[in-house]
């Protein structure tokens, strides 16, 4: 049986944000320390969709132990 070829990637968007007021990191956490940041400004632009920050949101930036930040965002985007 001849494995199935892998899908390719594809360019869907680009996300650019800009955060104000970050709290300072939590500590303790089993999946690693988190901060706050407020989302002040946000677009999302692509063949497929073009949108920007219909209000503020708010973004966890997870600091794992590898160092690496992981973003989740929690905001709402409207249609240009």
């Amino acid at each position: 049986m001849d494995p199935k070829p892998l899908p390719g990637l594809e360019f869907e968007l680009t996300y650019r944000v800009r955060t104000v007021n970050p709290l300072e990191p939590t500590a303790g956490s089993p999946y690693g320390a988190k901060q706050y940041w407020q989302v002040s400004e946000a677009t999302l632009e692509g063949p497929r969709l073009c949108a920007k920050l219909a209000s503020t949101g708010m973004e966890w930036m997870v600091v794992g132990a590898d160092g690496f930040w992981r973003p989740d965002v929690s905001c709402s985007v409207r249609d240009r």
